[in-house]
């Protein structure tokens, strides 16, 4: 079992997709990968903060939230398929 991160060597940015090709690159010789587990999600951090109301929606941090949610995990799969 392998696990990544964005601590691990190599390490695996959602936001990055080069940190992604990257990491595959280094796996591709261990084998097939037949389970992946991606347990990865961002809600808040020390530059975001969940929207509590209509009016504190910013465009800016739903891109990012959906870059790391949504287009992040698909990154994975185009590059570990």
């Amino acid at each position: 079992m392998t696990g990544l991160s964005r601590s691990t060597d190599p390490a695996i940015v959602l936001e990055d997709e080069r940190s992604i090709a990257i990491a595959a690159s280094a796996l591709a010789d261990e084998g097939p990968l037949h389970l992946i587990f991606d347990a990865t999600g961002l809600l808040h951090d020390a530059e975001m903060t969940p929207e509590r109301a209509l009016k504190a929606f910013d465009p800016a941090t739903a891109l990012r939230s959906f870059a790391v949610n949504a287009v992040g995990p698909m990154l994975l799969v185009k590059h570990f398929h």
